[in-house]
């Protein structure tokens, strides 16, 4: 092979090798830092060949869950509060920080509580019963809950709580189907 052969193959390969590494840079930056006319010209390139959808290793959620907690103190109480708010903002800002095991923790929690309703023939769709109330006590979602809920109480406010509220909001994002519960009162005997 010719040596000017050898310098125009070598040109056309890292013409190649930049184009592909910017278009996947573009395809991969988020919507907000770059042109939608330019995410769109490189999603032709990138989209066919090299999307990639995690449904195979971790499927996406079909809910989407908050927690609100009402705590009672001693003396005092609180109005609803979302007790990992301040941690899902860290969590998006800072990815590679324990608030990811924090806001992972909450949503796993979430996750169990509306398996062990439906379990026990309920929808997390739906106002919680009054007569379930037992039962909901034998589950393991409502002792990790009641743990949850005293340690963001002693973390927040550094006070125990006596008593306490949690409110569950379910939205399926395939069916559309959204409810909210208030699951039954969590207590504590003082120390």
């Amino acid at each position: 092979m010719q040596k000017s052969n050898k310098i125009l193959l070598g040109w056309l390969a890292f013409v190649f090798v930049a184009g592909h590494s910017l278009a996947i840079i573009i395809y991969a930056f988020p919507e907000q830092m770059m042109p939608a006319s330019l995410k769109q010209a490189s999603s032709v390139y990138v989209a066919p060949v090299f999307e990639q959808t995690w449904s195979l290793f971790a499927p996406c959620p079909l809910n989407d869950t908050r927690l609100r907690v009402k705590y009672y103190f001693e003396n005092d109480s609180t109005d609803w509060i979302d007790p990992m708010v301040g941690v899902r903002a860290s969590h998006a800002m800072f990815r590679f920080t324990y608030h990811s095991d924090l806001a992972v923790g909450e949503s796993n929690l979430l996750y169990y509580t509306g398996n062990d309703l439906i379990w026990m023939g309920m929808s997390p769709y739906e106002p919680f019963p009054a007569d379930s109330s037992t039962s909901y006590k034998n589950t393991s979602s409502y002792w990790m809950m009641r743990s949850y809920i005293y340690g963001t109480a002693d973390f927040l406010f550094e006070k125990r709580p006596v008593r306490a509220l949690a409110e569950c909001s379910f939205h399926n994002v395939k069916t559309g189907e959204s409810g909210t519960l208030i699951l039954p009162s969590f207590s504590w005997e003082k120390k």
